[in-house]
């Protein structure tokens, strides 16, 4: 139905190359690091018991994943069976669900899985920045659940009382109250931990809340800000005073930048990206002023950017915090740059802008196996996007250039689909109805939902080691003695005893030798000064180069000091 989910946003991102007009890309070469390939039945999927994959469960419907900050741990929450699951990963890269309690948490129904709360259709996933604290958003229950997490084992556990979740109405007075949360589709946790943020599509509003961090009992607990400061929504909101937004009807999905400056929420009846302003200090939001607070497809009477295939259903934002990539359930992608210092964002122009599964009349690069494309997330070394497409069965990757462009990329790991796609993919399993695609810290593996409750598991190729440097010839011997000239020195005929010298060689860095008559050649350095008596006196310098060659000819510089006259008595 569009309604998105938070994947591991903002700590991977993508990498893509351009071939288009103003781009400075080159193609990436087929077959490099990023390309696509599904491990081996059982290890390449989880799910209900079915033969080809890994038995979990009980699972109906699953809807968003997050990857553990360590890598060791995978979370699926699943809006069918209103639950979130936790796996283990093996050596081997495929997933076990965890035993008993520990490896599944639902709403109100026990099974082998621990009874909870306020996770009625299950559909988002967060983690905090310090990695003890899962929040998942329940579109149906109008809530958010609060868990626990133990970061050695990554074993969750829901909170007790009322820190347990915060809903519209409280659900039966097992969850605090909260406002302006009607079917709550995604969040993103600030990067300093201390506020959660999550859009709610029915009340198109995105609300604020305040996280504990005093690493007490309570930490990790919600509490909704107040007053104005509690939500910014497109419409009023019954018993809230929400700021005003625009281009926020229908939100479904949300990302924070690194540094906490900004929000950009997608939102699926707006067709658009509201860009909203964050105070760190009080973790506040405000939208940018005028048009700058908006992209959408329509431009929205002139109170966005107008934009070409904006993305509806969810959004991504690259490690080097310099693009946006949103996925549209009309079969699109959108490319935007992002500036680091402001937030701004400006769609590519033209074609660089989008990529269609029919290139939308020449406007956007034209794309296959985007069917509803409906998740999508960035590589961490950010040279990949991949796309989860729902219509289309399939996960497909784009290569990234430096400047934030993306080309699709074809032939052997260029996608994985359930049936191959006539050829274009290679044939995967678990891969029906694909809804999310998440990528582990390392950049080893594409993790992907599908609606018959399992997660399929995609390996990542390695980038290609660079090549050794060409083993260079040795460099030939310095035979090559180095040549001495004076420079500078007495003239012919002198009347005082003391004479000075300059010389020079003709390789730079060359000590040198001199000697005074019929002595012996001794360490100089020029300017050298002599004392000689009357009468005729030869000087010699030779030059000595960082070889050892020594120049075989001194320069040679002969005077004669003569007998100074008596004045007449």
């Amino acid at each position: 139905m569009g309604i998105r989910h938070a994947k591991w946003r903002g700590r991977s991102v993508v990498t893509a190359a351009v071939l288009l007009a103003g781009m400075s890309a080159a193609p990436v070469a087929q077959g490099a690091g990023g390309d696509l390939s599904q491990k081996p039945p059982p290890i390449g999927c989880v799910g209900p018991a079915f033969g080809a994959c890994t038995a979990a469960g009980p699972i109906l419907g699953g809807h968003d994943v997050l990857v553990g900050p360590d890598g060791e741990n995978v979370y699926l929450t699943s809006s069918g069976s209103d639950s979130l699951t936790t796996f283990d990963r093996e050596s081997n890269g495929g997933l076990t669900q965890k035993d008993g309690g520990e490896g599944c948490i639902n709403n109100g129904v026990s099974g082998d899985c621990e009874v909870g709360v306020g996770l009625n259709g299950a559909n988002g996933i967060a983690i905090s920045p310090d990695g003890a604290s899962v929040y998942v958003a329940a579109f149906t229950g109008d809530s958010i659940a609060v868990f626990d997490r133990d970061p050695a084992t990554g074993v969750l556990e829901q909170k007790t009382g009322l820190d347990a979740c915060v809903s519209e109405d409280g659900t039966g007075g097992a969850c605090e109250n909260g406002i302006a949360m009607d079917g709550v589709a995604d969040l993103a946790v600030s990067p300093d931990g201390r506020h959660v943020y999550a859009v709610a599509s029915a009340s198109s509003a995105v609300t604020i809340f305040d996280r504990d961090t005093s690493g007490t009992a309570t930490h990790g607990a919600l509490s909704q800000k107040t007053g104005s400061a509690a939500c910014t929504s497109e419409a009023p909101v019954a018993g809230a005073s929400c700021v005003d937004a625009k281009a926020l009807v229908g939100p479904t999905a949300v990302v924070m930048s690194a540094d906490g400056a900004n929000l950009y929420v997608t939102s699926a009846s707006s067709d658009a990206i509201a860009v909203l302003d964050r105070d760190p200090a009080t973790g506040e939001i405000a939208q940018k002023p005028g048009q700058l607070g908006c992209i959408s497809e329509s431009g929205t009477g002139g109170a966005c950017q107008d934009g070409t295939e904006i993305g509806n259903a969810d959004i991504a934002l690259s490690p080097d915090q310099g693009s946006i990539y949103t996925a549209a359930i009309n079969d699109a992608i959108a490319i935007l740059d992002r500036s680091t210092t402001t937030g701004r964002l400006t769609q590519k122009p033209g074609a660089a802008g989008c990529i269609s599964e029919t290139g939308t009349g020449a406007l956007c690069q034209d794309g296959f196996l985007l069917d509803a494309a409906d998740g999508l997330t960035v590589s961490p070394d950010g040279t990949s996007v991949y796309v989860a497409s729902q219509l289309s069965d399939a996960v497909t990757r784009f290569a990234r250039s430096a400047n934030g462009g993306l080309i699709q990329r074809t032939g052997a790991g260029a996608c994985v689909s359930e049936t191959g796609s006539g050829g274009l993919c290679t044939d995967g399993v678990a891969l029906d109805a694909v809804t999310a695609a998440a990528v582990d810290p390392q950049g080893t593996a594409v993790f992907a939902p599908g609606v018959g409750g399992t997660v399929a598991i995609l390996d990542i190729e390695p980038a290609a080691a660079p090549e050794p440097p060409a083993p260079q010839a040795p460099a030939a011997a310095d035979t090559a003695a180095p040549d001495t000239a004076i420079t500078a020195g007495p003239k012919k005929k002198e009347l005082k005893k003391k004479a000075t010298f300059e010389f020079t060689s003709t390789e730079p860095g060359s000590t040198f030798q001199c000697k005074l008559d019929d002595g012996g050649f001794e360490a100089c350095t020029s300017p050298e000064e002599v004392k000689a008596g009357k009468g005729k006196h030869t000087f010699e310098v030779r030059a000595r180069d960082g070889a050892g060659n020594v120049d075989p000819t001194p320069a040679v510089r002969k005077w004669t000091v003569k007998k100074k006259k008596k004045k007449p008595a």
